[in-house]
């Protein structure tokens, strides 16, 4: 027999169970409770998550004396939920249930909302947070500029939540325990499997571009660490001999095509509405042109392989550099040496900056780096071999992260069904 259902007086919830009731987050939850912390001492380790330490649906645990941490921070205890406020965290599902926390309490990013159950299951309530109707209506109240958008503290306490009664609150956090962690255990299984492929088209990368296609070439001692042996008959020349960095001083902006680098596309037009950070579109004078045939690199990623080759032109971020090939040479098989985990490494020992993920390494320290050099007519035959195979690699990649999208968005679509009443959780 079917479930009756009524109208939940909510556009974006619809029906509901005949026997749910709805209610509003702040009566059934304490918005930025208060911790106690005047027993805390300062050599007391606590819990500690800043924002990248917040993922989808839980944390990563750190612990550090109460002493130690940074000033302002939002303080949490077990069992309360933290959920990002501003963008793109919110989109990307940063909530989690806190645990296991020294001394029973934890700190975060200023940018987080804290609330703790009081009048409803704390895992149906964490649940409720990620379905995707009240994440869509939540992110449609964003209020803000750029990348400084953020969910109000109103919203959330305002906003609508469905309560089946307390046994059915449990059956259905249960159920979604449980169907959650199989789908997180396959995204999981094929993140790693991702991970090899990409390890494997770096190697293929490396060795191709270091040894050649040969496998019975005659090799010597390049003299160089990371590049080992190489077949005799290419030589060990400095980048600067091959490429050249475009001199932008001065340079008077030519274009208002704006180029983007991309981890998957490359160099690419960056579609723009506005303004660029604090820039009108009509001043990007600290901007660089970059040309087709053009090597594009990050200076601040370059030693994670952010580099690309640009079909465009444009302009790019002063963050970026932009390398012309020297005539007669092969600005994809130059491009690909910057691909190879050896240049990599290599160029992390010149870097300089605080977090890793801000370590920059000068357009000068690149092109004096020594690489493997191959006749001009062997570069073709190494592109041609790479491009193929990168592109096979790439394809299998692709399909794999459709399959953790296509996984998300069921997870999602399980979530909301659930806790809205669409689908009936049984015992």
């Amino acid at each position: 027999m079917a479930r009756q259902m009524k109208d939940s007086g909510v556009e974006w919830i619809g029906e509901i169970p005949e026997d749910w009731k709805i209610s509003k987050i702040k009566y059934v939850a304490d918005f930025s409770p208060k911790c106690i912390t005047a027993s805390i001492a300062q050599e007391d380790f606590v819990g500690y998550a800043p924002m990248e330490c917040i993922k989808q649906g839980y944390f990563i645990p750190m612990n550090l004396p109460y002493g130690a941490l940074p000033k302002s921070l939002t303080p949490f205890t077990d069992n309360d939920i933290v959920i990002a406020k501003v963008t793109p965290c919110f989109e990307n599902g940063n909530i989690a249930i806190m645990h296991s926390l020294p001394n029973n309490i934890g700190f975060g990013s200023s940018e987080l909302f804290v609330l703790r159950s009081k009048d409803v299951s704390v895992k149906f309530l964490f649940y409720w947070l990620q379905n995707s109707a009240f994440v869509d209506r939540a992110i449609s109240t964003m209020t803000g500029t750029g990348g400084l958008k953020r969910v109000s503290s109103s919203f959330i306490q305002n906003s609508p939540i469905l309560l089946p009664d307390s046994d059915g609150q449990h059956r259905i956090a249960d159920y979604l325990d449980a169907k959650c962690a199989e789908i997180d255990k396959v995204v999981e299984k094929t993140r790693e499997t991702i991970e090899e492929y990409r390890k494997l088209k770096q190697s293929i990368i490396t060795e191709t571009v270091t040894k050649g296609l040969n496998p019975d070439a005659e090799m010597k001692d390049s003299g160089i660490p990371w590049i080992g042996k190489i077949p005799v008959e290419w030589s060990i020349e400095r980048l600067q001999r091959h490429l050249r960095e475009i001199n932008h001083s001065n340079n008077p902006v030519q274009t208002k095509q704006i180029l983007s680098l991309t981890n998957k596309l490359g160099v690419i037009p960056y579609e723009t509405k506005g303004n660029i950070g604090n820039k009108s579109k009509e001043d990007y004078s600290d901007y660089k042109l970059a040309y087709p045939d053009t090597i594009v690199v990050n200076s601040m990623n370059v030693i994670i392989g952010s580099v690309g080759i640009s079909n465009y032109f444009g302009c790019v971020s002063p963050v970026y550099y932009v390398f012309a090939p020297e005539t007669g040479n092969n600005v994809r098989f130059l491009n690909y040496i910057f691909q190879t985990t050896g240049f990599q490494k290599e160029l992390r020992c010149y870097a300089n900056g605080i977090l890793e993920i801000r370590l920059r390494v000068s357009s000068d320290k690149i092109l004096k780096r020594d690489v493997a050099i191959p006749s001009v007519e062997e570069q073709k035959l190494i592109v041609s071999f790479l491009d193929a195979k990168c592109a096979e690699l790439d394809s299998i990649i692709e399909k794999k992260e459709r399959l953790i999208e296509e996984l998300g968005s069921y997870k999602k679509s399980l979530i909301y069904e659930c806790v809205t009443g669409k689908k009936e959780v049984q015992t």
